[in-house]
């Protein structure tokens, strides 16, 4: 997860997971997906104070404010 950051392995988690089923609603697995990471995010990073990365391992971004939790 460290690469990528906890928001886009969140995403791509459950875009990818939703191609086992058969029949895919874009819409729905979107709003899913981006409501999963809000909530995981909130809980975890926010509320235990857990040291998960928000941001992929890349300098530039490393250095903004919302990256460093």
């Amino acid at each position: 997860m460290k690469p990528i950051g906890m928001p886009l392995a969140g995403l791509v988690l459950v875009i990818v997971c939703s191609f086992g089923g058969e029949d895919v609603k874009w819409k729905q697995t979107i709003l899913l997906a981006i409501g999963l990471v809000v909530f995981a995010t909130g809980v975890f990073v926010y509320g235990l104070k857990l040291p998960i990365p928000l941001c992929p391992d890349v300098a530039n971004l490393q250095d903004m404010r919302a990256c460093r939790v």
